[in-house]
């Protein structure tokens, strides 16, 4: 429920062009000293107004994930995430 929510909001962003290229279940690879171990797959990924990528990860409940003033959600520790 808390997925499609936020989709729903996401949708609407997007047709007031507040996003851009919203895309469902994006997979990037998980990478340890130049090898492969596995795939993280988000629950979205778009673009901010300022051409930013976002990265949303799980959206449930009981997560170490917070929802900020914007609705982007933020760990409260640190994350790095690389895309090729």
């Amino acid at each position: 429920k808390k997925e499609l929510s936020r989709y729903l909001v996401l949708e609407k962003l997007l047709k007031i062009k507040a996003i851009s290229d919203l895309k469902l279940h994006p997979m990037y690879p998980l990478i340890v000293n130049g090898t492969k171990i596995g795939r993280y797959t988000a629950d979205f990924e778009y673009k901010n107004a300022d051409g930013d990528v976002i990265l949303m990860a799980e959206i449930r409940d009981n997560n170490p994930f917070t929802n900020d003033a914007n609705g982007t959600f933020q760990r409260s520790g640190p994350i790095e995430c690389t895309k090729n």
